[in-house]
């Protein structure tokens, strides 16, 4: 958005120069409405903003910043944006003698003397400005530079010789302007020659200044008769060393305040040193805590391993103190890890992220095997739970049904869960298939799924939505050596692991088998096969129809298909093939003695109404209602038993199996011939006379 006013124009500023802190006005055009539309002021690139005041449109107050040299003061508002100036501020730092107080850091190195101490006499510190290093003077008409010149041909420069930025140039161009080449050739001659003397030392000083030494010496000793015979008392010297020694204390007692502060601002600039310089140790608490809430839990661990690295065996005492902050936040953390992967409702991708977490804090234990074991319970805990409920249900729907019969009443009210597996059009023939009654069928089939029906859903649901990544976490467990280095894997547990996951397949194996092969489990004890489920009958036939018979065999054998597709040849795989076998046999002779029956009872059926045709002259109904029997029992067994998936064997396989099918297809033919001799030698049935219809169960015998 464009800006509503003019930019601001500074045109004045008072005073033009100053150090850090000074109190300065600026003047000029549109520097804004209010206080509020004054949202920026840099002055020599410096932010001023806190400590600007605003007065009016062309007046501002302010304090100038650290700012060095010349520069320019920049406004800044809401509705004109940037502005620029015509003039410019100077800013120079001032040297802080020793005492004189100041608001912020000087640093003295360079202007005290390391050697400056409490109770320790010391030499007089000379005026070195009083000094000219090369020895000349500077006489000449020429004028001098300004300061202003000599900022801005040296720009962040000074000829102040006890600063770090001390510019010879600028030195020479202040104190000897007027000096010729010969002179500064002399001078330096001269600084040589101090120098040369300094650095060879007391003794060659004494060997030089020998006779005035002892010159002194003489005085001295003159000095001191002098004073024995002037000495009326005898105590005149004793009374010179006390005022001595008075005079000493008074200056020690001057300069202990100064000293003292020096001595303060050397222990904070020191402690302010090692916080800067460990500060990734001193903000590690905080840091662990920052990256645990946002979720980076990769940051925590490598700020971890990295401090422990560095300050795991320290010695000092404010180090090992943070250090054992550290350790209670990642103790923390690991906790709080461990409690997050007890939760078996996570992905297969978050529970190896954090066993590798746990791993890499060095977790005592082992994660991921809590993790598998934990997995495996829980499992079993929902194989029960699930037959547990649909038990429970099948109870009340018995109760329901006796209830409903006692008082004639034989509507049902349709269950809340969806029918999943709804049936074929090829079943809704009016065959055995559905062989009810028209009242029972309205009141129980039409309005709700079998409840076994119901469980195998479910429970073949929870095996297929989680039994894969409880395989994929248990083969990672063995295979997780090659990636994480320093990892050792226990090669004992290759048999606890396979039998850990058997134990889970065989109980899903045995749960179904007790809803539709109870006859199977017989070798079990009896405890056994209580706590595997005792489905209850309601004292009729079984209520399951040979119509959805396909439906649980065809759950059983996807199930089956895709878990054996994690490991085709293990032990626990077995146990599944043996399950959708057992499931396809029983499925195969149960369609096979309820088409029989279905075909005994067709006499029942025929109305003798005969129809002709030239091809085969008069027929009546019966031989169609027997091709009709005999077509969906064979589309049926299509799929059960020809319609063979990978890893599935051959149901025929058996010599056992073989021999009974063939004896029940022989017995349907058989069926139709009783049939028909029924037929031909019985008196025909009233037509008022209910219709028989026999229907055949699971696990039923004839």
């Amino acid at each position: 958005m464009a800006p509503k006013n003019p930019p601001p124009l500074v045109t004045g500023v008072s005073p033009k120069e100053g150090p850090p802190g000074t109190r300065i006005t600026i003047r000029g055009e549109n520097l804004g409405d209010d206080p509020r539309d004054l949202i920026g002021l840099k002055i020599c690139g410096m932010d001023c903003l806190l400590s600007a005041e605003w007065k009016s449109s062309s007046k501002i107050i302010a304090r100038t910043g650290p700012g060095k040299g010349k520069g320019d003061i920049i406004p800044i508002t809401r509705f004109g944006g940037k502005g620029s100036c015509t003039v410019g501020f100077r800013g120079y730092f001032l040297q802080i003698g020793p005492l004189q107080e100041s608001a912020v850091w000087i640093d003295e190195s360079q202007t005290v003397r390391p050697n400056l101490d409490h109770g320790r006499p010391t030499a007089a510190i000379a005026a070195k400005e009083e000094e000219d290093p090369l020895g000349i003077l500077d006489e000449g008409d020429r004028p001098k530079f300004t300061e202003e010149e000599l900022l801005e041909l040296f720009l962040e420069a000074s000829g102040n010789m006890s600063l770090e930025n001390f510019s010879p140039g600028w030195y020479l161009l202040e104190h000897h302007q007027n000096a010729s080449f010969e002179d500064l050739k002399a001078g330096l001659s001269y600084m040589k020659r101090k120098a040369g003397q300094r650095s060879e030392g007391p003794i060659t000083i004494i060997r030089s200044n020998l006779t005035p030494i002892l010159d002194c010496l003489d005085s001295l000793s003159a000095m001191y008769d002098k004073y024995n015979e002037d000495d009326i008392r005898g105590n005149c010297m004793n009374s010179y060393a006390v005022l001595l020694m008075q005079a000493k204390s008074c200056a020690d007692g001057l300069f202990q305040e100064v000293l003292g502060r020096k001595d303060k601002a050397d222990s904070t600039r020191n402690a302010l040193s090692v916080i800067q310089k460990f500060r990734f140790l001193f903000h590690l608490p905080l840091n662990i805590q920052r990256n645990i809430q946002k979720g980076d839990y990769n940051m925590v661990i490598n700020d971890y391993e990295k401090a422990k690295s560095l300050f795991a065996e320290t010695e000092i005492k404010v180090f090992r103190k943070v250090y054992r902050e550290v350790e209670r936040r990642i103790n923390n953390f690991r906790d709080m890890l461990h409690k997050r992967l007890k939760d078996p409702q996570n992905t297969l991708d978050e529970q190896k992220k954090l066993i590798k977490y746990l791993v890499s804090l060095e977790y005592k234990g082992d994660p991921a095997w809590e993790c598998l074991d934990n997995k495996q319970k829980w499992l079993i805990e929902l194989l029960d739970d699930c037959k547990d409920d649909h038990i429970e249900e099948e109870k009340n729907l018995i109760h329901g049904d006796n209830l409903a019969s006692s008082q004639n009443n034989s509507q049902w009210k349709p269950l809340s869960r969806i029918n999943k597996s709804p049936t074929k059009s090829g079943l809704s023939r009016e065959s055995s298939f559905s062989s009810m009654s028209s009242t029972d069928q309205h009141a129980t089939w039409r309005y709700r799924t079998p409840q076994k029906v119901l469980f195998i859903e479910d429970i073949t649901d929870i095996m297929l939505q989680h039994f894969p990544d409880y395989w994929k976490l248990g083969q990672s467990y063995f295979t997780r050596e090659k990636s994480e280095k320093g990892t050792k894997i226990d090669t004992s547990k290759h048999g606890k692991m396979k039998q850990m996951m058997t134990e889970v397949i065989t109980l899903f194996a045995n749960y179904v088998r007790a809803a539709f092969l109870p006859d199977s489990l017989e070798n079990l004890p009896e405890a056994e096969r209580k706590k595997l489920g005792m489905w209850p009958t309601s004292g009729k036939q079984d209520h399951i129809s040979c119509s959805w018979l396909p439906t649980y065999v065809r759950n059983i054998r996807n199930c089956s298909n895709r878990l054996l597709m994690l490991d085709p040849h293990g032990d626990a795989m077995i146990v599944l093939n043996e399950l959708a076998f057992d499931m396809r046999t029983n499925c195969m002779f149960t369609l096979l003695k309820q088409a029989i029956s279905d075909v005994k009872c067709l006499h029942t059926k025929e109305m003798w109404l005969v129809e002709t045709d030239d091809e085969y002259g008069g027929t009546t109904q019966l031989p169609a209602l027997f091709e009709n029997i005999v077509n969906e029992t064979v589309q049926h067994l299509h799929e059960v038993v020809i319609m063979n998936k990978p890893n599935e064997p051959e149901i025929f396989s058996q010599r056992p199996i073989q021999k009974e099918a063939t004896v029940l297809c022989s017995q349907l033919l058989q069926a139709f011939a009783q049939c028909m001799e029924q037929l031909v030698f019985s008196p025909p049935l009233n037509k008022t006379e209910s219709q028989l219809k026999v229907k055949i169960t699971i696990g039923q015998e004839m």
